[in-house]
């Protein structure tokens, strides 16, 4: 309910002594922090929370182990002190940004996907529809329509959960947080039997459970005394005060979902208000410092968090939320030092019952006072924690008396005025041109009085009335209508707007729609001047694929298109890229070397360049489709040039009885393979010089005679001079043949025993005396 507000404590020792001071507070604050996370890791330990969420838990822990952080806890209560811990480091570090893109992020992980909507639901629907004289089933369209408010629904109920924890003013510890959200996560509908919600799995289509602040604090309450949580060395609890047996059991079992559905169900009836300011009669109480107790009776069925004694003590002794480790300092006022300056209070309004002719035990309205005694915040019984209409007038007379009031008058005259237009709503009255710049918030934004809607609820249901058509024509300048809208909301309403002389610059607004809000409104886009290319750049892949013709027609650059396309879609979409006058060499330069096999006679009938497809194949491919190749005119010279020498070995014959320049074809291949081919390469008329400039000196010496007796120009002392001592002799023979003069003994010398061995016979033949 109030605003969580951080206080600066007045300085009243000495200069001298503020280090030791800020010292002693930030040992203070570690060790609460300390233990806060322990009560923390064995509450969700109890829940089961590290089995749901094994990895991310998991991950923590390993992490925490490796950097040698030291875990309390037993088992799974030190995964989970790491998590948290994890979990702090980040909020601490980036702040309360950070935390609400956490939320956002658990809450979308919770919205039912459409494949997890099961057929049963469809059936019941379908059932519905032959109860009500329509025996058919339900098309895709009238599916999806369905499957969108399902989503609808659960992300608003997720909302009052993600909104409440992710404010920076949210009462709760993180861990807390995460207790909470963990067990609601798992209800469903309210068993009203049972007395507990249902269990709820991924294809529940039931909203989740909206939020109750006052039972949530309850349930903290009730939770964080249980495993003995203390705040500044003070329990939860005063010696007075009970504990409920039922309850404490609850949170001993981590039943989430029971313990929350308890004390739902023990809250106390809300008082009706009149329907007429004049009806109300009631009288303001106050509530200091000390009477938490009282005030948590007052707030007891509304949806307050300081029903709970323990969230009302920390309101009144530190004018804000402050928990379990509460910051010292806020930029606002100082703490006095002293107790009796403090100023900090609750107003609440306890309307009048006329049947017990006495006061209600249970208020309706609250004014909370920050210790400096200035109005903080106001908060009333409806949603968002909105006062009730009739009793707005009398909460803004009592407002204006209090210090610091007139900063809420404006809000006042606002929520007035909301109520007043929503009373012509009712009467289906049109509104005025100012009327209609109020609610679209032409001049100036609308202040809510509201403490946890953003927005008041009437804006949107007087806009859903009073449409942006309705607007423009009852006078509302286009621009300035427009300037209020982001780019999601404008592009629903483009044609309206443009027709009434809104000046929108359209490649700007493409720039920022999401790209299935971009396909969905492609006409109206291109039709109002949108660059037509700029826009293919900011769709995903996919949109690009399923709406190819629709692009193509509106005349997207098929080059383009065709840049952002996977292999395996070019080759799906062949023909309707053809049939639109695509590059046909293009398309081959995208396309992979299997697709282009695949598609090889088509690529060929619509005038593919034969040497181009040849370009773009592995070796692979070109050797299985030769004859096809050769057949539609592949340069078999440009074919040698694309393959691995290992597939020309393997296909040479071919290459030579297609007419492959055989000098080329040597040019291609490893020495080891010419000297496998030797025989065929000359027997096909190749160059013997070029054979020995491809051949390593080894290879001419091993084939030296066939060489020489084939016209090779060898010179035989240049060769030896490359040779190892080991091939010399393993070539002795041919090599003096042909004039390479060598002293025996001192070649000898040079050789290894086994050498030598080896050669023996040849080196006596030559002289060898060894």
């Amino acid at each position: 309910m109030p605003n969580n507000e951080t206080i600066h404590w007045k300085e009243t020792t000495p200069e001298s002594d503020t280090t030791d001071n800020q010292t002693t507070n930030e040992q203070a604050a570690n060790k609460q922090s300390v233990m806060n996370r322990q009560l923390g890791s064995k509450a969700l330990s109890s829940a089961g929370f590290e089995t749901r969420n094994k990895e991310v838990v998991d991950s923590s822990y390993d992490k925490a182990r490796k950097r040698g952080e030291k875990l309390p806890g037993k088992n799974n209560e030190r995964r989970n002190y790491a998590y948290l811990s994890r979990l702090e480091n980040l909020i601490d570090k980036y702040g309360n940004d950070i935390e609400k893109r956490l939320w956002q992020a658990s809450e979308n992980k919770l919205v039912i996907k459409p494949e997890d909507i099961q057929e049963s639901y469809w059936q019941t629907q379908e059932q519905i529809l032959r109860d009500n004289g329509q025996g058919r089933t339900l098309n895709k369209h009238e599916k999806s329509i369905l499957t969108e408010d399902i989503q609808k629904q659960q992300i608003e109920s997720l909302k009052s959960w993600s909104n409440y924890l992710g404010d920076e003013r949210s009462p709760y510890p993180l861990w807390f947080k995460i207790y909470a959200w963990d067990g609601m996560s798992k209800m469903g509908v309210f068993d009203k039997e049972k007395g507990y919600f249902k269990k709820r799995d991924n294809h529940t289509v039931a909203p989740y459970p909206k939020l109750n602040p006052a039972v949530l604090a309850k349930t903290y309450n009730v939770v964080a005394d249980f495993y003995g949580f203390e705040e500044e060395g003070k329990a939860r609890y005063e010696e007075d005060e009970t504990r409920n047996e039922v309850l404490k059991g609850l949170a001993k079992s981590g039943n989430f979902n029971k313990l929350y559905s308890k004390i739902l169900l023990n809250e106390k009836a809300i008082p009706k208000t009149p329907e007429r300011t004049e009806d109300v009669h009631g009288e303001w109480l106050e509530y200091l410092p000390g009477e938490e107790e009282k005030l948590a009776s007052a707030a007891e069925g509304t949806p307050w968090c300081v029903a709970d004694p323990g969230t009302g003590r920390n309101y009144l002794e530190y004018g804000s939320y402050a928990g379990n480790d509460y910051d010292e300092y806020d930029d606002d006022y100082e703490y006095a030092d002293s107790h009796n300056s403090n100023q900090a209070k609750f107003i609440l309004f306890h309307l009048y019952d006329p049947e017990k002719n006495t006061l209600s035990e249970t208020a309706c309205a609250s004014i909370r006072l920050n210790p400096d005694g200035n109005v903080a915040e106001i908060s009333g019984l409806n949603e968002g924690q909105a006062l009730e209409d009739f009793l707005v007038p009398i909460v803004e007379e009592k407002v204006k008396s209090l210090p610091d009031g007139e900063k809420f008058l404006e809000a006042f005259k606002d929520k007035q005025e909301l109520i007043r237009l929503d009373r012509k709503m009712q009467n289906d009255e049109d509104l005025t041109k100012e009327e209609l710049e109020f609610i679209y918030e032409i001049n100036r934004p609308i202040k809510t009085l509201d403490t946890y809607n953003e927005t008041d609820p009437r804006i949107d249901e007087l806009k859903e009335k009073y449409s942006i058509d309705y607007a423009l024509d009852a006078g509302v300048d286009a621009d300035m209508l427009a300037s209020r809208f982001n780019s999601d909301g404008i592009i629903k309403k483009l044609d309206t707007l443009i027709s009434h002389g809104a000046d929108i610059d359209i490649d700007n607004l493409v720039s920022n729609l999401e790209p299935y809000m971009i396909i969905d409104n492609l006409d109206a886009l291109i039709n109002h001047g949108a660059n037509i290319d700029g826009t293919v750049s900011h769709l995903r892949y996919d949109d690009i694929v399923d709406n190819l013709d629709t692009l193509i027609n509106h005349g997207a650059n098929i080059d383009d298109v065709v840049s952002r396309f996977r292999y395996n879609d070019i080759a799906n979409n062949l023909d309707t890229l053809i049939s639109h006058g695509i590059n046909i060499d293009n398309i081959v330069s995208h396309l992979n070397s299997s697709d282009i096999v695949k598609n090889l006679d088509a690529l060929i009938n619509h005038g593919a360049n034969i040497n181009n497809i040849v370009s773009n194949l592995d070796s692979y491919d070109i050797t299985d489709n030769l004859d096809t190749l050769i057949s539609h005119g592949a340069n078999i010279d440009n074919i040698v040039l694309r393959l691995h020498s290992n597939y020309i070995v393997k296909n040479l014959d071919a290459l030579i009885e297609h007419g492959a320049n055989i000098n080329n074809i040597i040019s291609r291949l490893e020495p080891d393979q010419i000297d496998d081919n030797l025989y065929i390469l000359i027997e096909h008329g190749a160059n013997i010089n070029d054979i020995v400039s491809r051949l390593g000196s080894h290879y001419v010496a091993k084939n030296l005679n066939i060489l020489i007796n084939h016209g090779a120009n060898i010179n035989i002392d240049d060769l030896a001079s490359h040779l190892s001592y080991r091939d010399i002799v393993n070539n002795l023979d041919s090599l003096r043949r042909h004039g390479y003069n060598i002293n025996i003994d001192d070649l000898a010398s040079r050789l290894s025993y086994r050498d030598i061995v080896n050669n023996l016979d040849s080196l006596r033949r030559h002289g060898y005396t060894g």
